[in-house]
C-alpha cells in the first residue's frame, strides 16, 4: 500500500487511508474471480513458500507452468489434514485440476509437473529444489513456450506477455504498480519506496537501434565468451531507463534543465573527449587554464563537436581558427573509435550496455567500440573486502608492506578474468620472496662469469632445452599479456621461466659441466623485460645494476621469436625425460619397500639397473588408443567419460569387449593423463628417438637415481636378461627399468 500510495493510486503521495484490517488466514477459502481464469469462481489457497513482503502477498496460482504453485496444488490435492489445518472443504480443491496453458519442446504442456518429478520434489518445504526447477521451467517458458489458450494462442510467451498485459491493463482487470526487488533501506534509516515522478527514460529497446548495439558487439573483442554472453543477455534485457534525477552532482539535460543526467547513464562516451583533451586543457583537470589550442569553453558549440567529431563536414560559425579545430579534428580521427575499455562487471548490464547504445547512436560503425574488458571484484584472502568485518587493506598500506612489484605480482597471480580474483597476502609475501632471491641470483651469476662457457651456442641437451624453454614463454607472454591474461603471463614469464632454470642448473649440476653464460643473460634479460610491467622496480634495477645496460628497461625491445626457435620436438623429449625420471625413482622406492610378510629379505638399494625402450604398443593397447583417437574426433575433440567409453566397447561389438576388464584399467589411465597431457596422451608414435635422448642423459640419469651404472637396450633385443613376458608390458613413451 505504501508503495502504490505514490504510484497515483492515492490523494495524496505517501497518504494511505485504511478501510479493513485482516490476517491473510482470514483470505482463505473466500471465493474470487480471477481475471483470464478458466473456472468462474476460485478459491483463495495457502502456500508456504510466498513471500509475504512481495506486493500484497496474493498471488494467482498457475500449477501448470509454477513449480511452487503445483507443489502447494499437490499438498492440498493429496494431504486433506492440511487442507484441514486451514478449514478447506474437500470440494474447494478436489474441483479443481491443472489446466494446460503453455507448451514447451522439452516439458510439453504441463513444464511444472514434469520438472517438478523430474527433480524429485516431495512437497513445497524443497526450497533449493523448488528454486531450481523454477529457473528451469521459466527459461523454457519465456524463450521456447507457445501459449495454448486465449485470444494469442499459438504464439510465443515472449511475444504473448506484453499484449496480454496491455489487455488486462485496458480492460481494469490490473493495475501498474513497481515496488524494489528486496527491502531497501535508506541512510536515514527508512524502508525506500518506489515513487511515480516525471523523469526522462532512453528507449534502449527501441528494435532498430538495438539490432545496432547487437552488430557492434559481434564486432568486439571481449576478451571471453562469459563476457560476451553477460553482454547479449543484458543488451535482450533492457528497455526503456530513466536516465535523469532530480538532485546530486551530475550534469543537466540541455533541453530539460531542471533534471540532471543520472550516473549510469552519464559519461558513455567521455572517451571521445579524452581524444582533444589535452589541446583544450593542457593537463590541468578542473579546466581552469585555457589549454594549448587556446579555445575557450563558450566557444565549444555542438556545430564545433559536430565538426571535430565529424558528424558534420562543414566549418561551423566560429572564431576559432581552422587549423586549430582541424588539428582536433586529426587527433580524434587518430585516436578513434575505442580499442579498449576495462571496467567493473557489474556494469555491463547497465553503463557499458549504454556505453554500446550512444555510440552507435552518435558515431558511424568505423567508430564503433572494438574492445572491452570485463573485471570481477577483487577478493582479499578468499572473502569480499569489507571496512565492516576489518577484512580490507588500503593500496598506499599495501605498497608500504609488499613493495609496489610484489603488489603488481600478487595481483596478477590472483586472476583475471570475469570471476572475482583473490589477492592473498600469502602471495604478496612470497611474491616479495621470490623477486629478492631472483635479484640475488641474477648478482651470483655475474660473478660466476669466470667459471662458466662464454662465447657458445647452446649444444648438449640441457642448454637447448633451456634455451627452447625460454623462447616458448617469451611468445606465450607475449601472446598472454596481448590478451590481457596477466594471470597467465605471469605464470609462463616468471614461474615456468625459473622452473626451467632450476632444472638447467640441476641437470648441468649432475653431470658436472659448466654453465653456459651467455645463455644466463639471455634468461635474465628475458625475465627483465618480459616481466617489467608487473615487476618494474625489479626489472629496472637489473637492466641497470646487474646487467649494465644503458636507457630504461621499458625502452628495450620486446624479444621476437620464430617459428624455429621453438623446438616443440625437443620440449616434448624434455618432458618425456622428466617422466621417465619420476617413473624410475617409484620404481626404486617400490623396489627397495621392506616385505609384506615375515621371513622375506628386504632388497638392498640398487647399484645399478637396465632402462628398456619399446618402439611398439602391445595389438590390444593399440587398438584401445586407435578407439580412443576415433572417440576423440568424432566428439569434436572432447574424449568421453570412462563409462561412455566402456558402453560403446560393449555396444560397437568390438574384439576389446572380450578383454573388457583389462581393457578399462588402462582407459581409465589414459584419460587421467588426457586430461594433464591433452591429445598427446593418444598419441601411438613418438616424435623423437627415445634411446636416444635417454643415452644423451645418461649422467644425469644416474646422478638424479643415485646409481653407479646403466644399461640402455631395446625391449626387441636379444640376449637381455629380463624374460620376454617382462618386457611385453612396454610400449612407447614408457620405459621400463629393472635392478
Amino acid at each position: 500500500a505504501l508503495n502504490m500510495s505514490f504510484q497515483g493510486n492515492s490523494p495524496q503521495p505517501g497518504q494511505i487511508k485504511e478501510i479493513l484490517s485482516f490476517t491473510g488466514k482470514e483470505l482463505v477459502g473466500t471465493a474470487i474471480k480471477a481475471p483470464l481464469s478458466k473456472y468462474p469462481i476460485i478459491y483463495v489457497m495457502p502456500m508456504l513458500t510466498i513471500s509475504t513482503k512481495k506486493t500484497t502477498g496474493v498471488v494467482t496460482s498457475v500449477p501448470s507452468d509454477s513449480p511452487d504453485d503445483y507443489a502447494a496444488f499437490r499438498d492440498l490435492k493429496l494431504k486433506p489434514a492440511f487442507r484441514q489445518k486451514f478449514g478447506l472443504k474437500d470440494e474447494q480443491i478436489n474441483g479443481y485440476d491443472v489446466v494446460p496453458i503453455i507448451e514447451t519442446p522439452d516439458f510439453g504442456r504441463t513444464s511444472a509437473v514434469k520438472v517438478v518429478d523430474d527433480l524429485k520434489i516431495r512437497s513445497q518445504n524443497d526450497a533449493d529444489l523448488l528454486k531450481e526447477a523454477k529457473d528451469i521451467v521459466y527459461r523454457e517458458g519465456f524463450y521456447e513456450g507457445t501459449m495454448l489458450v486465449g485470444q494469442y494462442k499459438g504464439r510465443k510467451v515472449n511475444e504473448a506477455k506484453p499484449l496480454i498485459k496491455k489487455y488486462l491493463l485496458e480492460q481494469g482487470l490490473a493495475i501498474r504498480y513497481w515496488e524494489p526487488t528486496k527491502e531497501v533501506i535508506s541512510r536515514s534509516g527508512d524502508v525506500c519506496v518506489v515513487a511515480l515522478c516525471d523523469q526522462w527514460y532512453l528507449d534502449y529497446g527501441e528494435p532498430s537501434w538495438q539490432k545496432q548495439a547487437f552488430e557492434c558487439l559481434a564486432n568486439m573483442d571481449t576478451f571471453g565468451e562469459d563476457v560476451r554472453n553477460q553482454f547479449k543477455k543484458g543488451l535482450d534485457w533492457i528497455h526503456e531507463w530513466a536516465c535523469s534525477r532530480s538532485y546530486g552532482l551530475g550534469s543537466r539535460i540541455p533541453w530539460d534543465p531542471k533534471y540532471l543526467i543520472e550516473s549510469l547513464s552519464d559519461s558513455t562516451i567521455y572517451m571521445a573527449y579524452y581524444t582533444i583533451a589535452h589541446l583544450l586543457q593542457g593537463g590541468v583537470a578542473d579546466g581552469s587554464v585555457i589549454g594549448p589550442a587556446s579555445i575557450k569553453p563558450e566557444q565549444l558549440t555542438d556545430e564545433v563537436f559536430d565538426y571535430i567529431f565529424g558528424h558534420s563536414n562543414e566549418f561551423p560559425n566560429t572564431f576559432i581558427p581552422r587549423n586549430t579545430l582541424d588539428m582536433c579534428r586529426k587527433e580524434f580521427f587518430t585516436w578513434y573509435p575505442v580499442t579498449l575499455r576495462v571496467s567493473g562487471k557489474d556494469l555491463i548490464n547497465n553503463h557499458l550496455i549504454f556505453w554500446i547504445y550512444n555510440h552507435v547512436a552518435l558515431f558511424p560503425q568505423d567508430k564503433w567500440p572494438k574492445g572491452v574488458k570485463a573485471n570481477g571484484h577483487l577478493l582479499l584472502n578468499g572473502e569480499k573486502m569489507s571496512k565492516r568485518t576489518g577484512n580490507f587493506i588500503t593500496l598506499a598500506d599495501a605498497i608500504k608492506r609488499f613493495s609496489a612489484d610484489g603488489m603488481r605480482f600478487a595481483l596478477a597471480e590472483a586472476g583475471d578474468s570475469i570471476e572475482d580474483p583473490n589477492f592473498t597476502t600469502e602471495n604478496a609475501d612470497n611474491a616479495v620472496l621470490r623477486l629478492h632471491t631472483f635479484v640475488e641470483w641474477c648478482q651470483e651469476m655475474i660473478k660466476e662469469k669466470d667459471n662458466m662457457t662464454i662465447g657458445q651456442p647452446p649444444t648438449t641437451f640441457a642448454e637447448r632445452v633451456l634455451d627452447s624453454i625460454i623462447n616458448l614463454c617469451i611468445r606465450e607472454s607475449d601472446a598472454a599479456q596481448e590478451r590481457l591474461l596477466f594471470q597467465k603471463a605471469i605464470k609462463v614469464g616468471f614461474f615456468d621461466l625459473m622452473q626451467a632454470r632450476d632444472q638447467y642448473r640441476q641437470t648441468v649440476l649432475a653431470q658436472g659441466d659448466k654453465l653456459n653464460y651467455d645463455l644466463i643473460i639471455k634468461f635474465i634479460r628475458s625475465v627483465a623485460i618480459i616481466c617489467a610491467p608487473f615487476i618494474s622496480h625489479t626489472s629496472e634495477h637489473v637492466w641497470h645494476s646487474i646487467l649494465g645496460e644503458s636507457g630504461t628497461v621499458f625502452d628495450a625491445r620486446f624479444p621476437v621469436v620464430r617459428a624455429d626457435e621453438v623446438d616443440l620436438v625437443l620440449l616434448d623429449a624434455n618432458q618425456y625425460l622428466n617422466k621417465s625420471i619420476a617413473t624410475f625413482r617409484n620404481k626404486i622406492i617400490t623396489y627397495t619397500k621392506p616385505p609384506k610378510k615375515k621371513g622375506q629379505v628386504q632388497n638392498p638399494i640398487p647399484k645399478s639397473a637396465r632402462i628398456y625402450v619399446s618402439l611398439k604398443f602391445p595389438e590390444w593397447h593399440h587398438q584401445v588408443l586407435t578407439l580412443l583417437n576415433e572417440l576423440y574426433n568424432k566428439n569434436n575433440h572432447v574424449l568421453p567419460e570412462p563409462s561412455a567409453i566402456a558402453a560403446h566397447i560393449n555396444k560397437s561389438g568390438s574384439p576389446l569387449a572380450k578383454q573388457i576388464n583389462k581393457v578399462m584399467p588402462l582407459v581409465s589411465t589414459i584419460c587421467q593423463e588426457f586430461a594433464i597431457e591433452g591429445p598427446s596422451a593418444l598419441s601411438l608414435t613418438m616424435t623423437f628417438n627415445e634411446k636416444q635422448v635417454l643415452s644423451e642423459n645418461l649422467v644425469y640419469l644416474k646422478s638424479t637415481l643415485k646409481l653407479d651404472s646403466i644399461e640402455l637396450f631395446m625391449s626387441t633385443d636379444e640376449g637381455v636378461q629380463e624374460k620376454p613376458e617382462m618386457l611385453s608390458i612396454g610400449c612407447p613413451g614408457k620405459p621400463l627399468i629393472y635392478f
